[in-house]
């Protein structure tokens, strides 16, 4: 027996071995992540990313290792805590995952890491074990399901990491195929009696219902569109085999993804039973559908910065130029997956044939032509945005399906032409360099040649923040709180000058023992008394926040159109200290103990706490000032007052005001507004401009974008009894604009209990 003939039995039987591939994978998975993550070489406990969504996704995680969970977080927004109840999702199975990481690491960069390392050979395992499902040579499935682990997306997509773990769409498409192809599941008829069963035993409808679970628990965006596709794939089964099974088990699935969903989402209802409805974390308008939706040029031009200038400068020169140019950039299928996407669009064409392979074209071109109508620009993503809701918008992320189906389908093509060969008696190991060849070319194309992790970037600002924020951990008592400024809204903010829109969680990644302001949400009454806090002259800051219990005043100088210049002289001088400074020189600190230490002594242990209290639930506005007058003009300014809470009853207390607020001369936001009560200004404010979409559509021009406000209302003035108080904008000239909204709302009654 001669040494080729010993090869090719050898190779011959590589495919007959069950658990073979699937080492394959997870080796060539972390053999391509070591190159270009620098698994082996670099520290894992520095994230591969530092900055934007990112830093967001890593203090939930932080959250999770050292409080249990990320609902909850009492490291940041003090004088309160951090709950996200308001903005939860429903990703609580990728964060199981950070729990089951967390076993071995305590360690959150590495955590985000390891995260991030195993979501690629849990999406090859995911595709491969589907693709084997349905007997596809091992060669050919072992190189569609790399391919799809490295989609574009995987790479695109890493500031929002918990998007980059999508093992579950393979087994999503698993179940849809089941449903269309009439697979005896859940549901079925029974042939004697001709009554409806339920098969909750079989191993198909197991795995149906376990995959349904896990969907549910893996975002909001991909629950809602595995939800769709169930919709498609039991109208499939019941229009072409006129299967009613196969359309009430896609129904139960959906229920059991909603029932998933709503059990995930039961202590955020729980805890707005408790506190109340929160109108203005989160408010996206219908129009942002269409400007975070999918567009298919995207899905077919290259990938961004691809190997090859040419294609790199058409993808660049598409980006600059063409309108709606977003998050959408990340959508591109790579040339593997183009092929596949345009021979399914091609299928759609052609008649069901009754091969094996073609036959499992048939459902991928529908189900693919069904997530393009809904994901597209103007689709009808746009139509169920204004007629349902709005509150998923960025439809252009439903393209990681379109990237598995683009695959599946390449995949089937690549099978056929495998199995060609063999019976032409060609040797195995030509269907394997076909299999080589497409997979490398594949991979060199999807994965852009910028992508490789900025790692001494990342590791030398990593490394200054560490070692800044280490200095104020030490300088300060355990449970210690530190005021941020500049002042930035959360959790959805836009940059500020040149600080990103999380700067501010940096300093929470790198202590354990520090009580951080920024993350108090948008909408209740800390975020109202920081921002209202932010805006006192200096002075007026530092007494607020030293008497409120803060040891220190934290300063970003990139948040300041002067890089903070003018408030760091202020604050030196009012303190009598000089801060210290990160050494970068971008971050300032001043220690507030001596100074709350001075403070302390005119005043005895009683006169203390009242005025603590006092200061917690007061702004500080400038309250009594008689800037209400006659002579001003008084106009209906476009605005609206939209909560008032407390709204009658109880103690005297502060109240939470909030709505929107727009010159309708300048069309602009205003941007300060006035509460009158009893004939006087007893509060002045200006304007948060929080993002407001839906009132950016309500006049046609982002430029009002920014026009929500919301503050706390200090009332310790007012008698006992009932009062009502109106608010106005100041606008150009000196204009009073009076809102509307309040006739009903702004009437409370206080006791004096």
């Amino acid at each position: 027996m001669n040494i080729t003939h010993i090869k090719e039995k050898i190779l011959a039987r590589l495919p007959a071995s069950r658990w073979l591939p699937y080492g394959f994978v997870v080796v060539f998975c972390l053999g391509l992540e070591s190159l270009l993550l620098g698994l082996g070489w670099t520290d894992l406990g520095v994230p591969y990313l530092y900055h934007y969504d990112y830093l967001y996704f890593s203090a939930s995680v932080k959250g999770v290792l050292e409080h249990g969970w990320y609902l909850n977080n009492p490291s940041l927004g003090a004088p309160g805590a951090l709950a996200t109840h308001d903005y939860s999702g429903v990703a609580n199975v990728h964060f199981l995952i950070i729990k089951g990481i967390a076993l071995f690491t305590s360690d959150w960069a590495r955590a985000m890491n390891l995260f991030y390392v195993i979501s690629f050979p849990l999406a090859a395992i995911s595709a491969l074990g589907v693709f084997r499902h349905f007997k596809i040579a091992s060669p050919v499935a072992i190189s569609g399901s790399l391919l799809f682990a490295f989609a574009p997306y995987h790479f695109l997509r890493l500031q929002h990491i918990v998007y980059t773990n999508y093992f579950f769409v393979p087994l999503v498409t698993l179940v849809l195929i089941w449903i269309v192809s009439g697979k005896r599941m859940i549901v079925y008829r029974d042939a004697d009696s001709g009554r409806w069963r339920f098969n909750f035993r079989s191993g198909i409808a197991l795995a149906s219902l376990l995959i349904a679970v896990l969907v549910s628990g893996s975002g909001v965006y991909y629950a809602f569109f595995s939800c769709f596709f169930l919709v498609i794939a039991g109208g499939m089964g019941f229009l072409n085999q006129r299967n009613m099974a196969a359309l009430f088990t896609s129904w139960i699935l959906i229920g059991v993804i909603c029932a998933g969903v709503a059990l995930q989402m039961t202590p955020s209802w729980i805890y707005k039973m408790k506190h109340g409805t929160n109108p203005l974390v989160t408010l996206f308008a219908p129009m942002e559908t269409e400007k975070y939706g999918m567009k298919i040029a995207q899905l077919l031009l290259p990938v961004q910065d691809h190997r090859v200038a040419s294609l790199a400068q058409l993808r660049a020169w598409y980006d600059r130029t063409a309108p709606l140019s977003n998050e959408n950039r990340f959508t591109s299928l790579g040339l593997a997956g183009s092929v596949g996407f345009l021979a399914l669009i091609i299928g759609l064409f052609r008649r069901r044939s009754d091969e094996p392979m073609e036959d499992l074209q048939w459902p991928l071109a529908r189900l693919n032509i069904g997530a393009v109508l809904l994901g597209t620009v103007g689709g009808f993503s746009s139509l169920f945005a204004y007629l349902v809701t709005s509150q998923i918008r960025a439809y252009n992320r439903i393209s990681i399906f379109i990237e598995f189906f683009a695959i599946f389908a390449l995949v089937l093509l690549l099978a056929h032409v495998y199995e060609k060969l063999l019976r032409a008696r060609l040797s195995h190991l030509v269907g394997y360099a076909m299999c080589g060849v497409i997979l490398v070319l594949g991979l060199l194309d999807q994965i852009p040649a910028s992508f490789k992790t900025p790692y001494p970037i990342i590791q030398k600002q990593f490394a200054e923040d560490s070692e800044f924020f280490t200095r104020i951990e030490q300088a300060l008592p355990e449970g210690a709180m530190v005021f941020q400024l500049p002042y930035v809204a959360f959790p959805i903010s836009q940059p500020l000058n040149g600080m990103g829109p999380y700067d501010h969680i940096r300093g929470y990644l790198h202590t354990r023992t520090v009580r951080w302001s920024y993350g108090a949400l948008n909408g209740r009454e800390t975020q109202a008394w920081q921002q209202s806090v932010s805006h006192l002259p200096v002075q007026g800051l530092v007494d607020s926040v030293a008497v409120s219990g803060f040891k220190g005043i934290y300063l970003n100088r990139r948040g300041y159109a002067d890089g903070g210049e003018d408030m760091i002289r202020r604050l030196s001088e009012i303190l009598e200290v000089q801060p210290q400074v990160s050494v970068g020189g971008a971050e300032v600190f001043f220690d507030l103990q001596p100074y709350f230490q001075k403070l302390r002594q005119h005043f005895s242990a009683d006169q203390w706490a009242t005025l603590q209290r006092s200061m917690l639930r007061d702004p500080l506005g400038y309250a009594g000032k008689n800037l209400f007058q006659t002579s001003q003009i008084i106009i209906p300014a476009a605005g609206f007052v939209e909560v008032v809470t407390p709204r009658t009853g109880g103690p005297v207390q502060p109240i939470l005001v909030g709505g929107w607020a727009v010159d309708p001369e300048t069309r602009l936001p205003a941007q300060t507004l006035m509460v009158v009560h009893d004939g006087k200004a007893s509060q002045l404010f200006v304007s948060q401009q929080v993002p407001r979409p839906d009132i950016a559509r309500k006049f046609g021009t982002e430029a009002v974008l920014k026009s929500q406000w919301s503050m706390v209302l200090d009332t310790r003035a007012w008698a006992p009894g009932k009062h009502s108080f109106e608010i106005y904008a100041v606008l150009k000239g000196g204009r009073l604009g009076r809102l509307g909204g309040c006739e009903n709302k702004c009437r409370v009654t206080l006791s004096s209990e």
